[in-house]
């Protein structure tokens, strides 16, 4: 910007300057006064002495006009002489005097010459600018230079010739910064540019700091120096570069770049400074008195020199790519010296080449190092800012290869030491050799590229860049053809071990590559194949992945097509081994794989419905824990799928594809919610080999008790000693010498039997206490008894059994008391509905159901597994008393049991009763289910979804979860401890890991019902199939468990019509007196309610007995 403004300045200032010089001049010219004027006005214009102040003023304009008319010989100095005109010599500093001997009008012609009297400085005072504050070293050259020369100074400082960056800093002080194009091109003339630009290197232009490369083999050793020699006037114009001189580009020809010697003159202080004007087109070497000098900065390595510390040591260094040599042929480019200070011998970087060369260690020979027998390491920083040493990498060319424009060193070669790793962009280091001009046709050196050198490329890198890293680019699309998927990322495969029913098999395909595929039987291609089990790896790839690892890219669409799911989708699939038509069992479930879409589907084979030739049957041997439709999906192949899923739903199980669990799973947890209640081996039932599991946990609305005895129905072993008895019924005589109803029933007991409308005989002793009580002894005479009489009514046959002698309260035979009635005072009581020791010989005990009572414990083991570890006895009717029978024992004796405010053992559970009281602890029976339980020591494994018993010596078996199997129920805190701090039934707490699946899912499971069944299948499912139905809850009714849901309301209405009072009680879970029981006990609820009367007189509802009851 200051030269800019000087330039200006000195343009208006010298315009300025003549315009001040031609009014000076013609004012003075021009000015007339006289002696008088002059003191008139104060004016000092005139010489005193001259006769001029005698002159009037027109005298005076007479003259003047008269000299003026003759201008060619008028001069200023005449008018000074003649007029005594005072005109100064100078102006301001500035002087005219030279123009005094020129006629006036030859004046505007010679005011240069007052311009080229003055000095640059004088200008500056003039115009009052002090050009020094410029700070132009041009201009501070030429400040008390004439105008003249000064200007000649300046333009020809600016003449393109000569002018160059370096001039441009050191004559106007401007600073065009520092970066490689600049240093490079500082000493090139600036008419030279244009063409020295497009012969640049494109690395010298864009300053790209690129790999540098000695020669392997021998390298000329070269010295730095730092001395000027004088060049002498025959070489002044000479363009011979001199060896180890400095250089410049001077400009560019055909051949390219055209290097000079920099010349140099000494400066007064001992330094040089640069000049290049010898090399001027105007420059006069006869007239030159400059001396110049050249500046040596290399020489070649004189063995008989002796160098010492502080030499540096030079060898050419090469770029990585090829030139022409002009002569046909390709060569490296150079880079010009490279310092070998930069290089070191020894990994930990103390010892550079340079050291290596001064010492000796590195010989030099005939002014060479050769360095292929020497390890050389460079310097390296890491991300750490650590620096530390690694081998410099070798590189070349594969033997016989002839150079090319578009060749390149190659590390998997040698030739060449890498002595230095360039930051430059890859693909701005193959064409830093290359000229602006011919950059644009440098496509083949950069396609030749590898795509290593272009991307930073480690094993951290994706894969397929570490595949593809030593592939060029330009032919990168041929390799991506061949590159498969596994060279493309990182695929973790699955181990395959040879196994004889493996489930895979290892084949081939033209598109698919190798891989493992799923075997299956129905396949031809599979027979015979070697079979293979996998096992899963850590951080495993997909399935689709491992599938598609070996497939080349281009590939890809198609084996993909010709995948079968399984192949996609790590389904553990089931395995299967065929079966002969021999060994084919009527009703068994086989396989069969789809002759359209080659999935294994299950089949129950019944010989009826095969007509033909059989299809290939297979048995399943393992069944894996996949999903049942993608286990025959797995199968198809993935453009068939969609077709067919469909029908593989349709023919698939429910149960496979909701995930019904047969058996819960627990673990042991001290903060588990749930306790693992076992079961009581007491009350497991057997029947038809199959054993029920019962146990009993609190439940405050349960149906049972306590007891300290037990009234059971009498078995089989419990009836000895039968007698087959004959009896009939025959009415009372009107003729009873009976006084009263009173009387009546004290002489006849309990044998009084009415007969029903339905034709049957029924002991009634509620009846009978209400025909006492009304005195109506003619109803009692038409009632009924019973006797083994031959002319007896509706005779039956009965069996009569033994019972223990004399029984009254202990173990034996009892019946439901039919009325016992006492006489007194004229006054008859009644109780019934209890249980009474059985007679044999009591007619009316004949024939009626005999329960067992047990006491003290006693009990008749429900199956071998109750008596399994027990004491066992044996009941002697003959004694009346259990005795230890090891042999033949069918009684065990339980545990006493004892509550809060209850006195005595309790040993039984019994229904709810007449013998029960409110505040007694009340209990439910609860089906046991087989549990497992967590144990790393336990005896049973899930293999294949099944729990089988551990085996130590099957593989299989090793490093599965272990399990012990307890048959127990799964009870919350309430069925444990009754919710209020009763003894607790168990103390193993648990949390649940798998829970059972709801009953409806076990049917299902069990039932083996598909999705397309399910509807037909739900309609014919029973209530008990449906949800678990608790022993003597609402729905324990025989025809509600068989029930389905479309005839369930029917049922229940039916059930209610045909329900007696008794058994409305018990379904009601309502205690009553047993009297009460056994009153209602027959009566059907439609009786009761008919048998219902309101008495008006007394505004109650009373019961008509007889209606009640039905007699006829």
């Amino acid at each position: 910007m200051k030269a800019l403004n000087f330039v200006i300045g000195m343009i208006v200032g010298m315009v300025l300057l003549v315009v001040a010089v031609v009014g000076v001049i013609f004012a003075a010219g021009s000015l007339v006064s006289v002696g008088q004027l002059e003191n008139t006005l104060g004016t000092d214009i005139f010489d005193d002495e001259n006769d001029v102040n005698e002159m009037t003023v027109l005298e005076l304009v007479q003259a003047l006009v008269g000299d003026l008319q003759n201008l060619d010989g008028l001069t200023i100095n005449k008018l000074r002489q003649d007029y005594g005109l005072k005109i100064p010599e100078e102006i301001s500093g500035i002087d005219i005097s030279v123009l005094f001997d020129y006629p006036v009008k030859e004046v505007p012609d010679h005011l240069g010459d007052v311009v080229n009297n003055m000095t640059l400085r004088d200008v500056g005072e003039f115009l009052e600018m002090d050009f020094g504050s410029y700070e132009l070293p041009i201009i501070d050259e030429n400040l008390d230079n004439n105008v003249n020369v000064a200007l000649d100074n300046i333009l020809s400082s600016i003449d393109d010739e000569n002018m160059t960056i370096y001039s441009i800093g050191q004559d106007f002080g401007l600073s065009l910064g520092e970066n490689n194009l600049i240093t490079t091109l500082r000493h090139t003339p600036l008419n030279a540019f244009a063409d020295v630009m497009d012969n640049l290197p494109v690395g010298v232009v864009t300053d790209a700091d690129s790999d540098l490369f000695l020669t392997q083999g021998e390298n000329a050793l070269y010295v730095g120096a730092d001395r000027y020699e004088e060049v002498s006037a025959d070489e002044l114009s000479s363009s011979a570069v001199t060896d180890g001189a400095e250089t410049y580009i001077a400009g560019a020809d055909d051949n390219g770049l055209v290097y000079r010697e920099l010349r140099y003159v000494a400066n007064g202080d001992g330094t040089y400074s640069v000049d290049n004007s010898c090399y001027s087109s105007s420059f006069d070497a006869a007239a030159n008195d400059k001396t110049f000098y050249r500046h040596i900065v290399y020489e070649v390595y004189d063995a008989d020199a002796v160098y010492g510390e502080g030499t540096e040591f030079f060898a050419e260094a090469y770029l990585n790519c090829f030139v022409s040599d002009g002569e046909g042929g390709f060569v490296l480019a150079s880079d010009g010296m490279f310092s070998l200070a930069e290089v070191y011998t020894d990994e930990g970087l103390s010892v550079t080449l340079n050291d290596a060369v001064l010492s000796g260690a590195v010989t030099v020979s005939e002014g060479k190092i050769d360095l292929s027998s020497l390890s050389l390491y460079v310097a390296e920083t890491a991300d750490d800012g650590s620096v530390h040493g690694v081998p410099a990498a070798d590189y070349g060319l594969a033997d016989g290869t002839v150079p090319a424009d578009d060749s390149r060193l190659d590390d998997r070669y040698e030739g060449w030491v890498r002595v230095h790793v360039g930051t430059a962009d890859p693909a701005m280091q193959v064409i830093a050799g290359e000229t602006i001009s011919s950059v644009s046709g440098a496509t083949d050196k950069i396609t030749a590229l590898k795509l290593g050198e272009v991307l930073d490329i480690d094993e951290n890198s994706a894969k397929i860049l570490q595949t593809l890293k030593d592939t060029p680019i330009k032919e990168m699309s041929e390799a991506l053809d061949t590159v498969t998927l596994s060279d493309a990322t990182d695929i973790v495969m699955s181990t395959y071990t040879e196994a004889e029913y493996g489930s895979y098999v290892l084949v081939t395909s033209e598109t698919g590559g190798t891989y493992y595929t799923l075997y299956n039987p129905s396949d031809p291609s599979h027979a015979g194949l070697t079979r293979y089990e996998r096992t899963s790896v850590d951080g495993e790839s997909s399935a689709a992945l491992q599938r598609l690892a070996d497939v080349a890219i281009p590939d890809i669409s198609a084996a993909f097509s010709d995948m079968v799911l399984g192949d996609a989708l790590n389904v553990e699939t089931d395995t299967f081994v065929p079966v002969a038509e021999s060994n084919l069992t009527e009703g068994e479930t086989y396989y069969v794989f789809n002759a359209e879409f080659g999935y294994p589907e299950r089949v129950v084979y019944h010989a009826a419905d095969y007509t033909g030739e059989l299809p290939d049957f297979y048995e399943r041997t393992y069944e894996g824990e996949g999903n049942a439709v993608l286990k025959q999906l797995a199968y198809v192949n993935i453009d068939d799928v969609s077709l067919a899923m469909d029908e593989i739903i349709q023919n698939t199980l429910l149960a496979d594809i909701i995930d019904v669990v047969e058996y819960s799973v627990v673990r042991e947890d001290a903060d588990g919610d749930s306790w693992l209640i076992r079961n009581d081996p007491a009350y497991t039932e057997t029947e038809g080999g199959v054993s029920t599991y019962y146990t009993y946990v609190y439940d405050g609305s349960g149906s049972f008790y306590l007891s300290d005895v037990l009234f059971l129905s009498a078995t089989d072993s419990q009836l000895t000693g039968g007698t087959e008895l004959t009896f009939g019924y025959k009415q009372y005589t009107e003729d009873d010498p009976s006084a009263n109803a009173a009387a009546f029933v004290a002489e006849h007991g309990a044998n009084i039997y009415f007969r029903n409308e339905k034709g049957g005989y029924e002991a009634n002793p509620a009846l009978v206490a209400y025909y006492v009580a009304n005195d109506k002894l003619d109803a009692l005479k038409a009632a009924y008894y019973r006797t083994q009489d031959a002319d007896a009514s509706d005779r039956v046959t009965v069996t009569v059994y033994d019972n223990v002698t004399g029984l009254t309260d202990g173990s034996g035979l009892y019946v439901i008391s039919n009325g016992a009635f006492n006489l007194s005072g004229g006054q008859i009581t009644a109780s019934f509905g209890s249980y009474v020791p059985y007679d044999p010989a009591d007619p009316t005990h004949w024939g009626e159901e005999l329960y067992f009572k047990y006491t003290d414990g006693y009990y008749l083991a429900s199956s071998d597994e109750a008596l399994a570890g027990e004491t066992r006895y044996s009941f002697s009717f003959d004694s009346g008393m259990f005795s230890p029978d090891d042999e033949n024992g069918e009684y065990i004796k339980l545990s006493p049991r004892t509550e809060e405010n209850r006195e005595g053992n309790l040993y039984y559970f019994s229904s709810i009763d007449a013998s029960y009281k409110d505040g007694y602890t009340r209990y439910s029976k609860r089906e046991c289910d087989v549990i497992f339980m967590e144990n790393e020591n336990g005896g049973w494994v899930n293999f294949g979804g099944e729990y089988v018993e551990y085996d130590a010596a099957n593989g299989d078996h090793e490093g599965l979860a272990r399990y012990d199997r307890v048959i127990g129920y799964i009870g919350n805190e309430a069925a444990n401890t009754g919710g209020t701090g009763l003894d607790p039934l168990s103390d193993v707490r648990v949390s649940v890991v798998e829970e059972k699946s709801p009953t409806i899912l076990l049917s299902l499971l069990d039932r083996q019902i598909t999705v397309g069944g399910m509807n037909d299948a739900v309609n014919t499912l029973t209530l008990e199939e449906l949800m678990e139905i608790e022993e003597g809850s609402v729905f324990d009714n025989p025809l509600l468990r068989g029930s389905t849901i479309e005839d369930l309301s029917a049922n229940v209405s039916a059930m209610f019509t045909e329900m007696t009072i008794g058994e409305l009680l018990v379904y009601s879970n309502i205690s009553v007196s047993s009297e009460i029981s056994y009153i209602l006990q027959d009566v059907m609820l439609a009786d009761f309610f008919g048998a219902l009367e309101y008495d008006a007189t007394s505004g109650t509802i009373v019961v008509n007995m007889e209606r009640l009851f039905g007699i006829v």
